[in-house]
């Protein structure tokens, strides 16, 4: 039997918010915790990032190639083995007019994953539609700061445009201080639910110079954590224990290691 599955759009109509991060670590989450089989779109047409941030400087074959018709979506694909998922890199100085293309190939994955994360443009442009054309819901990126919001808001205007659902909100570099816009807030405001919110943590950086999502660089931390609870709420695991499961982990280890 065929797969049919679900392509998930992370947007953002500015730049800095760390959209390609919570779509790196979000899929991640969802093939290392919950065995989904994933794949990661670059569809920043413009100045991708997903590839450099994994450790993969020059992909041989990308997206572009893929919408230019010289490759299947298939042979573009690149395996990473830490984070267990599938990559479909764009290309740095590569250029494409073929946007409109790109939910056709997304619709051609679906047959093969469960998952297909987009990590779309971060402007208001023709490269940002068509991520959210070729999307089945969205996961808006945001800080909690009011130039930021500002920006959020028509990200959810243009959904909506488009009547794509939205998944949630989540809240990025969350500082906890008082003075940053509080979830509550943006529920009220944009009428939209916050699915998570993930604290700013330097071992973000870390990972990305080692390659690797925070989730698999640093599974403890709450930044780690607040990534696989994303991962469950957008599966529907709303009673989802990240900590629980690493300290029932970490206590089957000790016992293996006694044995």
């Amino acid at each position: 039997m065929e797969k049919q599955g679900k392509s998930v759009g992370v947007v953002a109509v500015k730049g800095g918010v760390g959209k390609t991060t919570v779509g790196i670590n979000l899929a991640s989450a969802l093939a290392r915790e919950f065995g989904k089989q994933v794949v990661l779109v670059d569809a920043n047409f413009t100045t991708p990032h997903v590839a450099l941030s994994l450790g993969l400087v020059e992909p041989q074959l990308s997206l572009h190639d893929v919408l230019e018709g010289n490759y299947s979506v298939f042979q573009a694909l690149h395996y990473h083995k830490d984070g267990r998922f599938y990559i479909l890199p764009g290309k740095l100085n590569a250029r494409t007019d073929k946007h409109h293309k790109l939910k056709r190939e997304v619709d051609k994955l679906r047959k093969h994953f469960d998952f297909i994360v987009i990590d779309s443009s971060p402007s208001a442009n023709d490269e940002m539609l068509s991520a959210i054309s070729a999307s089945d819901e969205l996961v808006v990126v945001t800080t909690p700061d009011y130039p930021t919001f500002s920006s959020t808001l028509q990200a959810v205007k243009l959904a909506q445009e488009k009547k794509v659902p939205i998944a949630g909100i989540v809240l990025n570099s969350v500082l906890g201080k008082r003075f940053e816009i509080s979830p509550r807030e943006i529920e009220q405001a944009l009428g939209v639910c916050v699915l998570g919110e993930v604290p700013r943590d330097n071992k973000v950086i870390e990972a990305v110079y080692h390659g690797l999502p925070v989730i698999v660089h640093s599974p403890r931390r709450k930044v780690s954590r607040q990534y696989k609870k994303l991962g469950a709420k957008l599966l529907g695991q709303e009673n989802y224990d990240a900590g629980f499961l690493d300290r029932l982990n970490k206590f089957i280890a000790r016992l293996r290691n006694v044995r």
